[in-house]
């Protein structure tokens, strides 16, 4: 699944937050997740 969202970072070594754009908080799963960040110019697609 791709979702535009917002990330923040408080400290270096402090947790990210992952949110959507309505600045609802994303769970993010332990084990593989893959966050990939892109320019907004460039077209993604998956399958």
């Amino acid at each position: 699944m791709a979702t535009k969202i917002k990330c923040k970072k408080t400290t270096r070594s402090g947790r990210t937050e992952y949110q959507d754009l309505e600045g609802n908080e994303i769970e993010v799963n332990d084990g593989n997740t893959w966050i990939q960040i892109v320019p907004p110019s460039m077209n993604v697609s998956f399958t």
